[in-house]
């Protein structure tokens, strides 16, 4: 094996980790930003409670 078959193995080994690495990273940080959506949501219903009571 040459030194190019070596690296782009390497280089498609890389891609295969990478791709689906990169959309977990993407998929975790939505869930944390709905999550932090939410809670706001919940603290401004609360406040709006507490405004008309």
């Amino acid at each position: 094996m040459d030194w190019g078959t070596i690296l782009y193995q390497f280089i498609a080994l890389i891609t295969l980790i990478a791709i689906p690495a990169v959309v977990i990273f993407f998929i975790r940080q939505s869930i944390k930003r709905n999550k932090q959506l939410q809670r706001i949501e919940d603290k401004l219903n609360s406040l709006k409670k507490e405004n008309n009571t």
